[in-house]
């Protein structure tokens, strides 16, 4: 697991440019789900507002998507981004390079 935001960041914005198959659907894909819920996951522990968290991963998918993707996707990533955000609120969350530290 990535162990900062700038990491995951970085990991995202390559799998963009070079995995470019998976843009569409991002979360129908493992390595790209993965790098998605490191980024939230981190963003998360980290603090960061979850609406500038889900609007700067929608946008980096953004210009790759049709607008029912897109709308998709900002669904479902805004799921997710509350979903860790409450998860870290509620003490479920510790700051670790591992995911298995979710209670």
């Amino acid at each position: 697991m990535v162990k900062s935001v700038e990491t995951a960041k970085q990991a995202l914005v390559d799998e963009v440019e070079h995995v470019s198959y998976t843009n569409g659907d991002p979360l129908g894909n493992a390595g790209s789900y993965r790098k998605v819920l490191e980024y939230l996951y981190q963003c998360a522990i980290n603090s960061l507002p979850p609406s500038e968290v889900v609007e700067w991963i929608c946008n980096i998918y953004m210009t790759h998507q049709t607008d029912e993707e897109y709308r998709v996707f900002h669904d479902r990533i805004n799921i997710l981004a509350t979903a860790f955000n409450d998860l870290k609120n509620l003490g479920k969350l510790k700051n670790s390079v591992t995911m298995n530290n979710i209670k």
